[in-house]
């Protein structure tokens, strides 16, 4: 079999490493043996290198533009794949080309939005609190043990109070910033039966509201309203955090702050104030300001929930798991997933 030549779109060299062991891993569980491997580390508004010109597929990891002019410099090109949503590729003109375009979602994505609905079911059932009253075997001295029946148990046997018991339906979850992780959050957070609003700097289309059941608010009133508030945006490396004191003041008495996308996005000191005072509800938090997290900032708080960056982690195979099975399933003319 002839060697094939994938080219692997992504942002700067610091993960190249990484994908290089994740793609390879995923090469594992498919027939594709005899692969050229080259990565192109431009920015997104970037010039493509010269690998664009000779390879025969090109997965894109980042949001790198795939435009009609890279396209034409592609000559060898037959197959396009996107890990995620396919923004910025120039699907008539590949079509135009018979180049095959098609996505799949990102697992860490998937595996940051499982990561952002766990922390919100943690926090509305207490999860954490009744997992140590278990394993501590708390048990009050006017409780007696019974062998349990289908008619009879001892519900709820530490008494905990049952209004602080949540559910997530009908509370209103606030996504700011809405790319493929928050749609991912979207889509659970519909099968929960929970209220979506969502801000970003340009609105979404009314179809694309329609399709994720969410409704646009300005930053200030998803503050306002939201009862649980998840950040999915991007900031600048040198950028002022998106959540400061300002914003947390805005924020109900019993609002829970997500944080799963960059530490440098909330205001870490001022939050930590605010929940020292009870201004808030709680947070739960995957990134901080500094990684390692210094513990003892957090010390002491009962409405936290952490975790030490762990929101994307997956299997080394999983990331590229479909990439790879399509382009055997391509290289052997079968069916496709995501064909674009």
């Amino acid at each position: 079999m002839s060697i094939v030549k994938i080219l692997i779109a992504t942002l700067g060299r610091s993960h190249v490493e990484r994908y290089q062991s994740e793609f390879h891993a995923a090469l594992g569980l498919s027939s594709v043996r005899n692969v050229d491997l080259e990565f192109d580390t431009g920015d997104a508004g970037g010039a493509w290198g010269r690998g664009l010109e000779d390879c025969a597929a090109l997965i894109i990891l980042s949001d790198r533009s795939l435009d009609a002019d890279a396209i034409a410099r592609a000559r060898r090109l037959t197959f396009v794949q996107k890990i995620g949503a396919a923004h910025g590729i120039d699907i008539e003109a590949c079509r135009k080309r018979s180049i095959v375009v098609a996505s799949v979602p990102d697992m860490n994505h998937m595996a940051v939005a499982d990561h952002t609905l766990m922390f919100m079911l943690c926090i509305a059932r207490h999860t954490l609190t009744g997992h140590a009253d278990v394993i501590r075997g708390v048990c009050p001295a006017d409780v007696t043990p019974v062998l349990t029946t289908q008619s009879r148990r001892n519900s709820n046997w530490l008494d905990h109070a049952r209004d602080s018991y949540g559910l997530l339906a009908d509370q209103t979850l606030g996504l700011i910033g809405f790319g493929d992780i928050a749609r991912h959050v979207a889509r659970r957070a519909q099968g929960f039966a929970m209220n979506i609003l969502y801000t970003k700097r340009s609105r979404l289309p009314p179809e694309l509201e329609r399709e994720y059941g969410v409704v646009y608010h300005d930053m200030g009133s998803l503050l306002r309203e939201s009862d649980y508030v998840s950040l999915h945006a991007t900031l600048p490396e040198d950028g002022r955090p998106i959540i400061g004191a300002k914003e947390l003041e805005k924020m109900k008495a019993t609002s829970i702050l997500i944080n799963t996308a960059r530490g440098n996005q909330v205001d870490q000191s001022a939050l930590i104030a605010c929940l020292r005072r009870g201004g808030i509800g709680g947070a739960c938090l995957d990134v901080f300001e500094t990684e390692p997290v210094r513990v003892n900032e957090f010390r002491g708080l009962s409405n936290v929930l952490l975790s030490p960056h762990t929101a994307g982690v997956t299997p080394w195979r999983l990331r590229f798991r479909d990439v790879a099975m399509n382009i055997e399933a391509f290289l052997n003319n079968r069916s496709l997933k995501g064909v674009l």
